[in-house]
């Protein structure tokens, strides 16, 4: 098991933001799946019998998330695919900053430990669309840097990318939909910036701002009390 270590310990503080909207915590199973069939299709069902009164610890229950190849051929793909879906329960419009050409292959990707993660969750759950994560919306990382949540994660704890983030989203209205709110980072993706002299040295994110959701990208050593990192654990 992993330790708490000191490697980028300057990289966090506190944070009065929080979870304002509403959310508490997942929505009953039942009622993700209802949210999910109606904007993105019918899915093939979850491992019902994975869905325990207890989570792990740190968690803040159970999310239904599609296998993202079940949404499009391409990683990137997924993620443009769940952000207009986002959009259209969030007054039309998601307002996105990468350009018409900058989610593409070459650019966006998992992380590994993220990847091992949802193959480890695909062998497990082999004979469905949906996966049962166990997850958290960012409170448990908030005011940290991207990189130190992924330092101080333990063995059981992954982040999560844009595409599981927005699916949490699109089933979960009542996160980020008001100024106060933790804006989230989505620790389980790596992004390249054309700009950036570092290559994928940046991560994307949800913020909510000027009455909008908007979906950009930012360094991932970087520590601002606005934002937190969302993460799976493997049950």
């Amino acid at each position: 098991m992993n330790i708490i270590t000191d490697t980028h310990v300057d990289e966090e503080g506190s944070t009065c933001f929080g979870y304002h909207s509403g959310y508490q915590s997942p929505s009953p199973p039942e009622v993700q799946l209802r949210i999910l069939s109606e904007s993105l299709g019918n899915f093939l069902g979850y491992e019902k019998s994975l869905i325990t009164p207890e989570s792990p610890k740190n968690s803040e229950g159970w999310f239904i998330i599609p296998k993202w190849q079940c949404c499009a051929k391409t990683y990137p793909e997924a993620v443009n695919r769940v952000r207009k879906a986002l959009g259209s329960t969030r007054d039309g419009k998601v307002y996105h900053y990468f350009g018409h050409n900058g989610l593409t292959d070459s650019r966006l990707r998992h992380s590994s430990k993220t990847a091992k993660a949802f193959d480890r969750l695909h062998q497990e759950q082999p004979d469905h669309d949906l996966l049962v994560v166990p997850a958290q919306f960012g409170l448990h990382h908030h005011g940290r840097s991207i990189r130190r949540a992924q330092e101080i994660m333990r063995e059981n704890e992954f982040g999560l990318g844009a595409f599981e983030v927005g699916i949490m989203l699109l089933t979960h209205a009542n996160r980020l939909n008001c100024c106060n709110d933790l804006w989230i980072d989505c620790a389980g993706d790596e992004y390249d910036d054309p700009d950036d002299e570092l290559r994928f040295n940046r991560a994307p994110v949800f913020r909510f701002n000027d009455q909008n959701l908007r979906f950009d990208s930012r360094p991932r050593d970087e520590a601002y009390a606005l934002y937190g990192s969302a993460s799976g654990f493997l049950p």
